[in-house]
């Protein structure tokens, strides 16, 4: 190899011929290259240098050391070959999103999907890592963003942005939220974990039903100023309570009579990381059927810095829940992306308390009272 007069790279090549007619039997054996091969004829001997030349696999294997050493120094029972097959989905792409996705990586996931309707807002790189300032000045989609971002950290993962929204009760519907609608119930049915992480109540409302619908693993993460939750449900044969078991009101419009200042989520810049680091641990745990070296998975924790205090606790699916109730799975047998529309209709809750069967409890308390 050398250069050339014009400056670019130029590549010598040569063909050299050997007359192997004359040689005597046994000699060509001596030569360096040549070998037997599996049929047992002389031919060119190859080797495979990939595993030390190709950089895609070296960054693979690079990225799977730390999950290989704990494999094999703290928990042998550490199946990396199921981590990698599982499909997350990842309902929000904000801060909760940006850091969660982060972890997933770090544990071997690899096949991540991004859902948001939001754009990049400048004030969003300073506490979603995956964002730049120049994706804020530019108000570049969210989802589609966060997933290119990922590729840049690990070439092996497969992952995608989906630009869509999640209909919610109360919340006008038009075409454009009911195409959403079947986005989304799409994307549930096709993942092995779902994890909620948007802002409002009951934008959480419709991915719960759907969840428990399809039996799937639901990590509900939410936040406060200094307080954090993290749920895990939808699994039928577990029966746990959802994020609106314990509820005595319907999900409704949250945001309606809110300013913008209001509508944001105000969270102290350190509760994120945490809460999506113990989403992402309990799912984990979750996975591996409890016990072992990742320890038994909560039904839900539940912490606040505030008194720097952490709580672990447990409930049963409650069969008048305005989410995850039988009545409502019923009536989205029923009805499916209709009885969305319907409930978007709703801006009190009433009609989701009487289908689920809570507004009948409610009054038997209060006849009981």
């Amino acid at each position: 190899n050398g250069l050339g007069e014009g400056g670019g790279e130029e590549v010598q090549l040569r063909v050299i011929t050997i007359d192997t007619s004359q040689w005597e039997d046994g000699y060509s054996w001596d030569v360096v290259g040549w070998g037997y091969n599996p049929k047992l004829k002389i031919a060119p001997t190859t080797v495979d240098l990939k595993s030390q030349m190709d950089m895609g696999r070296l960054e693979k294997e690079a990225s799977e050391l730390n999950l290989k050493l704990m494999r094999w120094r703290v928990a042998p029972d550490l199946d990396l070959e199921g981590l990698g097959k599982v499909k997350c989905l990842l309902l929000g792409s904000g801060t909760l999103g940006c850091y969660l996705s982060r972890i997933l990586l770090g544990w071997g996931i690899r096949n991540i999907t991004f859902l948001d309707s939001g754009r990049v807002a400048p004030s969003n790189p300073v506490r979603q890592p995956l964002y730049t300032k120049v994706d804020g000045r530019e108000g570049k989609w969210k989802a589609e963003v966060a997933a290119e971002r990922l590729k840049e950290v690990c070439g092996g993962v497969k992952t995608r942005g989906v630009r869509a929204g999640i209909p919610m009760p109360g919340h006008v519907m038009g075409p454009k939220e009911i195409e959403d609608g079947k986005i989304v119930e799409g994307l549930i049915k096709e993942h092995d974990v779902i994890f909620l992480l948007t802002d409002s109540r009951e934008s959480r409302w419709m991915p719960t039903l759907v969840g428990r619908r399809e039996g799937k693993t639901v990590v509900n993460i939410a936040l406060g100023f200094g307080s954090w939750l993290v749920c895990r449900h939808g699994r039928k044969e577990d029966n746990l309570g959802c994020y609106f078991c314990t509820d005595v009101v319907a999900p409704a419009n949250s945001e309606g009579d809110r300013t913008l200042d209001q509508q944001c989520t105000v969270t102290r810049p350190g509760l994120a990381g945490i809460a999506a680091g113990m989403g992402a641990e309990v799912m984990v745990a979750d996975m591996f059927g409890g016990g072992g070296s990742m320890g038994e998975a909560p039904h839900t924790v539940r912490g606040d810095l505030g008194g720097w205090n952490l709580r672990c606790f447990s409930c049963e699916r409650v069969p008048y829940c305005t989410a995850c109730g039988d009545g409502v799975l019923k009536r989205w047998d029923e009805m499916g992306m209709g009885f969305m529309e319907e409930v978007a209709k709703d801006g009190s809750g009433e009609y989701l308390e009487e289908i689920s069967g809570l507004k009948e409890v409610k009054r038997q308390v209060d006849e009981g009272g």
